[in-house]
């Protein structure tokens, strides 16, 4: 008998210094039950260092109340009189408030986490971040995340949003911004985690080509072997591709025929569940993972009506 798998999908409202929903509730309470055949996920997103909370957020935004007036800025932590200042000094002014905004926000979703872990008694296999690492992929903004949620007591699998690298190419100088997250998510994180991109390089003349989708799957699985799940990470948009020029040179791929041949792999374990994973789907790309699974699905059932002939045959 195939034990369960539980998705945790945490939601927080931030009142007053406290986390105050989890969903879904009818599961929150069996969480904490001993259970050895439950292979539990926990996933959330977008720590986005350093990202101002929403107007919505009204409690993170009083944190920021003496920071806005000091600097002169409004509710949206925009300086409202420029005159005479640099573009650096004003950044300066709004980055600090938006500093505290994001750490207070960060804080409260990184200490949920840490205390669901803390008290749950089969412990979450993974914890899945589906992208916006970072909010422009400055590099102190990927030293901070590291800080603060890499050193988590979980696994962690991490996915890369738009504003690790699509939303920072020709922007920052040189394209150090995009190369920035791409290099620590390619040759750093990825060997730590024990991840298989897909992706091939190359060097000449001193310079390295990386050229995939970045794209990667991992099984997880419980600890007698039971129960297992496959975890698809495409990042930003599966039908996302540019060229980056840069210290090192990206040619960024669309992960749709990697994710095709991902699929295709994973029939000789048809029981187990597949988790996709990105983290913006427009509505081309949402058509065409459509048709993917799809044909996917009729190659699966195809040969599940093989096996039930040969069985019968014998």
């Amino acid at each position: 008998m195939l034990a369960k798998i539980i998705l945790f999908y945490l939601c927080i409202n931030f009142i007053k210094g406290n986390i105050t929903s989890i969903e879904p509730e009818i599961l929150a309470t069996k969480l904490f039950e001993r259970n050895e055949n439950e292979l539990i996920l926990i996933f959330t997103g977008d720590p986005q260092y350093y990202f101002p909370c929403t107007l919505i957020n009204k409690e993170c935004k009083e944190k920021t109340d003496e920071c806005r007036k000091k600097n002169g800025l409004n509710i949206l932590s925009n300086r409202i009189n420029k005159t005479g200042l640099s573009y650096s000094q004003i950044e300066a002014f709004e980055l600090e408030c938006i500093q505290i905004e994001s750490k207070v926000s960060n804080s409260a979703q990184r200490r949920s986490i840490f205390d669901l872990n803390r008290r749950l008694i089969n412990k979450p296999k993974a914890l899945i971040i589906n992208g916006d690492l970072t909010n422009y992929g400055h590099a102190k903004e990927l030293t901070k995340f590291k800080e603060e949620w890499m050193s988590l007591p979980l696994y962690i699998l991490a996915g890369l949003g738009n504003h690790d690298y699509e939303n920072n190419v020709n922007d920052c100088v040189a394209n150090q911004c995009a190369n920035n997250m791409l290099y620590w998510f390619v040759r750093k994180y990825a060997p730590q985690a024990k991840l298989h991109l897909d992706y091939k390089s190359s060097t000449d003349f001193f310079k390295t080509t990386y050229k995939g989708s970045f794209a990667y799957a991992r099984t997880l699985c419980i600890e007698n072997g039971q129960t297992c799940v496959r975890v698809i990470q495409l990042n930003n948009r599966p039908n996302y591709a540019t060229s980056v020029q840069s210290a090192s040179q990206w040619e960024v791929q669309s992960s749709l025929q990697w994710l095709k041949r991902e699929l295709e792999a994973t029939q000789g374990n048809r029981s187990w569940p597949i988790l996709i994973n990105l983290h913006n789907l427009d509505k081309n790309a949402q058509i065409r993972i459509r048709n993917i699974l799809s044909l996917w699905y009729l190659s699966i059932k195809n040969i599940n009506e093989q096996l039930i002939s040969q069985k019968l045959q014998n």
